[in-house]
């Protein structure tokens, strides 16, 4: 792997690399379907150019068509969108507060028109409409320490509200922000999902810097202040595609290579998309892989939903599984990667390959980045790997987020040889899967057990009861006997034999709320995670647990088989997301995650048999 790995990073063609994810990062950037259309049809052609299978498929954009509970965008076009202060008891140096045409990030996706030559209107602060102000006809600042969601959106827009403006970059590190503003890339009129859709009412949408936001409210503290807004945008029933490359293998069954179009930023997600061009590139020179290799780029999940739909009766089962390169470690800020794999419930033999590309990483490149493992969820593009599709995936990014999707992120803070360095990771990893054999899995197996076994004494001296640990030994197991989907080899299942846990307590947690689930046997009845709850009346949908997809809900989601009870799926998933049993202690910091108690499991309980009524599940109660 060492030398595989040298060998690959010196092969990188780093002008390549940055030239074409500038000038693709450039189509992009404006964040319109026009310029989506431009990079889908550059990135079909570049394919092309490099000698790569590839096609261009074309899917509604209507904010109607479903995809697994995915629906599309509607498609939104804008050439102008400006917030001026026409009335303050404080002066503005610039009472242009905002401005499209300066930069693209002033004005949020899916903003509506304004009348010709704007139209004037009262700013309040959410805290002031939450107190009793009259919403009718204002503009709503919310505050700079949270995202600007559709929690937010859709209850100043009840109240009469004509739009807002988002000043938040980064949860939580509003202090230490720079001057910058924030893509606001899901503000919509619905709880779950991320794209404008036909039901979102209109409004007018805009981001500003945190020191702006602190001027306008120090504005408010003096007396009235009134915007003037304008905006050309529209919203209309149109199209958005997704461009695929395939590297055809010895054998039917292949491997995916996912990254992100129509996100505006160099390595969110341009740069994800030319690494895996590259990596194409560096496969087909090794020669022909005994797997073949698809690249799939698209909308993130929700182009990712339709690119499965259009495949899946022609692959389904030949996927061996997927590495999506999300925002791919290029920034000198950061000096880690960070990793997420799937739950036992979709086992992967890659999680293993990868994280023995990490110790070779680490071997090549001593002192530089090391490849973090964060933790197994169904989270953004992990969808793939519901059992219900049944793609196995890793999720590759950078470990720390800093300013996340701000217009802090700029090229000029990407370190070259971290691209190269990163490439040549996500690479070996593509590589060493690609050509798999019955010689290799030789190879890998006693690292691979290795690995296993230290994961177990890990989870040992977290909690060494019985039921856990043999949770734990069998989904350790199930990752290495997933080695057979690939190779047909002995080896495999004496390596699976190897592991063996001895726990030293018995006890499990139990609650009366636990308890009472153990009556209960869900199925699933619907591929693909709930998610946009598109069976049901925009007046009925609710929010799900962990927003669905990011944390131990899913996990409970994914394992609902028809077979196992409620209380045994719960209590496994929550082991798994590393929830804490009973207590507030070691919880992770993460609004999605908290400590199992009768409340949660109420919670647990109460959305599945929501998401029952719905048609999404079945239940047996016995």
């Amino acid at each position: 792997m060492q030398e595989l790995l040298r060998k690959l990073y010196d092969g990188a063609d780093i002008d390549f690399l940055m030239k074409e994810t500038a000038t693709l990062t450039d189509i992009e950037f404006k964040q319109t379907f026009r310029e989506y259309k431009r990079a889908a049809e550059y990135t079909y052609g570049l394919l092309k150019r490099e000698g790569i299978d590839a096609e261009l498929l074309t899917f509604p954009a209507d904010g109607k068509t479903t995809y697994q509970d995915l629906r599309t965008p509607l498609a939104w076009e804008a050439t102008m969108g400006r917030l001026t202060v026409v009335k303050s008891e404080i002066p503005f140096d610039d009472p242009v507060v905002a401005d499209y045409e300066r930069h693209p990030f002033h004005l949020i996706k899916g903003s509506t028109a304004a009348p010709e030559g704007g139209i004037k209107a009262r700013l309040l602060t959410e805290e002031q409409v939450l107190g009793g102000a009259d919403a009718n006809g204002a503009i709503i600042l919310f505050p700079s320490d949270d995202v600007c969601r559709s929690p937010k959106i859709s209850p100043m827009l009840d109240r009469g509200a004509i739009g807002f403006i988002s000043s938040c970059v980064g949860r939580g590190m509003e202090k230490e922000t720079p001057d910058c503003i924030t893509w606001c890339n899901a503000a919509t009129d619905d709880h779950a999902h991320w794209h404008v859709q036909s039901e979102d009412r209109p409004f007018l949408g805009f981001s500003i810097s945190p020191r702006t936001a602190d001027k306008l409210r120090e504005a408010l503290a003096k007396g009235e202040v009134e915007l003037l807004a304008e905006s050309d945008g529209r919203r209309y029933e149109g199209e958005i595609n997704a461009v695929c490359g395939y590297v055809k293998g010895k054998s039917e069954k292949e491997i995916w290579l996912v990254a992100h179009l129509f996100e505006p930023f160099f390595t969110d997600n341009s740069l994800s998309v030319i690494v895996s061009i590259e990596i194409a590139k560096a496969i087909k020179k090794l020669g022909q892989p005994n797997f073949s290799l698809r690249l799939v780029f698209s909308a993130e999940t929700y182009g990712l939903a339709a690119v499965w739909d259009h495949y899946k009766d022609t692959i389904r089962g030949k996927v061996l599984g997927a590495l999506d390169i999300d925002g791919i470690p290029a920034y000198t800020f950061d000096k880690n990667f960070s990793t997420r794999f799937n739950p036992y419930c979709s086992p992967f033999f890659g999680n293993y390959l990868f994280l023995l590309c990490a110790e070779a990483f680490e071997k090549v490149f001593p002192g530089k980045e090391r490849c973090l493992f964060a933790r197994t969820e169904f989270g953004d593009d992990l969808i793939l790997g519901d059992p219900t599709i049944g793609i196995p995936t890793i999720y590759y990014e950078e470990a720390e987020c800093k300013h996340w999707h701000s217009s802090y992120w700029i090229p000029e803070r990407i370190d070259p040889d971290k691209v190269r360095r990163s490439y040549s990771f996500a690479a070996l990893w593509t590589a060493t899967v690609a050509f798999l054999d019955e010689e290799n899995v030789r190879k890998y197996l006693p690292g691979c057990v290795e690995i296993a076994k230290n994961k177990l004494l890990a989870f040992a001296k977290e909690d060494n009861s019985r039921p856990r640990m043999e949770y734990f030994l069998e989904g350790e197991k199930s990752l290495i006997l997933d080695f057979l989907r690939a190779v047909d080899c002995p080896e495999i299942a004496k390596a699976a034999d190897e592991l063996s846990v001895t726990p030293t307590a018995e006890g499990a947690f139990s609650s009366p709320a636990l308890d009472s689930a153990a009556n209960i046997i869900p199925q699933r009845a619907t591929e693909g995670f709930p998610f946009d709850l598109v069976r049901l009346p925009y007046e009925e949908r609710r929010p799900l647990p962990n927003a669905m997809i990011y944390g131990a809900f899913a996990t409970i989601v994914a394992k609902m088989d028809g077979r196992k009870n409620l209380r045994d799926i719960i209590l496994e998933a929550v082991w798994e997301n590393k929830l804490a049993l009973g207590t507030d202690e070691n919880v992770e910091s993460s609004r999605h995650f908290r400590p199992l108690s009768d409340e949660l499991i109420n919670d647990y309980i109460d959305a599945i048999y929501y998401l029952a009524d719905a048609g999404y599940l079945s239940i047996k109660e016995i």
